[in-house]
């Protein structure tokens, strides 16, 4: 009888083991949970604007290669239309993007993949919207900023902006210098906006808070500034520099630079497998830049500090990528 009992006994502690003592994978304190968020925060990072097929498509902040992208945002639903610049809300986690074509303003979840429809669009006659091919977002003071290429303007809206909204500020008349601008960056702690003009290779910075035929606080411009075309431009404001996509090159002035200056830094030379450079972005956290190759439809990777004939570090590039024609880039 005791046996019996004691058999009994054996087999219930068996059960109880078996129900209670195993964990569900990937609950709190096992592995599962902890891995996947990890994945997340690794793989999410580097935004580029493909104007060559309309799409956003989003890599590894890590990603060098022929390597395919995570995500791609494409088709009708999208709107987006020769798509140009980008911009991320990291806040709010959205992501901004200008359509040249569109004249419009589509804003995105962050996280969006597919034929996916726009949460907002800013778009229609009130909006004054030109050639739109930049845009920054002040985040302290919820603005967007955005450069009219044909229009000569900078438009300045709310950052909750739908529909067929009038700006809430325009810089624009023969006092501002306004020639093609293409690519707008911001110094929130400043609130001064930084300003690509293509066409007279020139650098502009304004008061952020004013409005209208303004004049630009600070120009660099001139035969030592080596600005040849230049385009996507951002704001680094750990360092205080401005680094500019130009052309065959990047260069890198001093916020306070003004007038006819050389550049701080320049990556420039065969090496660098610039081609056609018209985005930039900074991942302040790993000290790198982000570079789009229009020509070779490509992504190019150089240590922030990089100066002269230098290699990339990494390099996004072959058939896998999807690449097609990237300007915008932006960094998560």
């Amino acid at each position: 009888m005791k046996i019996k009992f004691f058999n009994f006994f054996i087999f219930l502690v068996l059960i109880l083991l078996l129900i209670f003592g195993c964990p569900a994978q990937g609950s709190s304190g096992g592995s599962g949970g902890s891995s996947s968020k990890s994945k997340e925060e690794v793989i999410d990072g580097i935004y580029v604007i493909n104007v060559g097929d309309d799409s956003i498509r989003v890599f590894s902040k890590t990603a060098n290669g022929n390597i395919a992208p995570i995500r791609t945002i494409s088709g009708i639903s999208t709107s987006l239309i020769h798509p140009y610049g980008i911009v991320l809300d990291k806040t709010n986690n959205e992501m901004l993007v200008v359509n040249e074509y569109g004249d419009s303003v589509n804003v995105y979840n962050r996280t969006a993949n597919g034929d996916i429809t726009p949460m907002r669009s800013i778009i229609g006659a009130s909006t004054n919207l030109n050639w739109p091919t930049g845009i920054t977002l002040d985040p302290v003071f919820n603005e967007i900023f955005i450069a009219n290429y044909n229009g000569n303007t900078i438009t300045v809206y709310d950052r909750t902006a739908d529909g067929n909204i009038s700006p809430s500020r325009t810089f624009a008349g023969a006092s501002t210098s306004l020639d093609k601008p293409c690519g707008v960056a911001i110094d929130s702690t400043h609130r001064e906006i930084y300003v690509t003009n293509s066409n007279d290779n020139s650098i502009i910075v304004y008061d952020g808070t004013l409005n209208g035929n303004i004049t630009p606080m600070r120009t660099i411009k001139g035969s030592s500034t080596s600005l040849n075309y230049p385009h996507g431009i951002v704001f680094d404001s750990i360092n205080n520099e401005i680094i500019i996509a130009n052309w065959n090159s990047v260069v890198v002035f001093d916020r306070t630079t003004n007038g006819d200056v050389a550049p701080k830094r320049s990556i420039s030379g065969i090496s660098t497998n610039l081609d056609m450079v018209l985005g930039v972005a900074l991942d302040i956290t790993n000290n790198e830049i982000f570079v789009t190759n229009y020509n070779n439809s490509s992504i190019t990777v150089y240590k922030r500090t990089a100066d002269g004939n230098e290699l990339p570090i990494r390099t996004i590039k072959g058939v896998s990528t999807n690449l097609n024609g990237p300007v915008g880039i932006a960094i998560y």
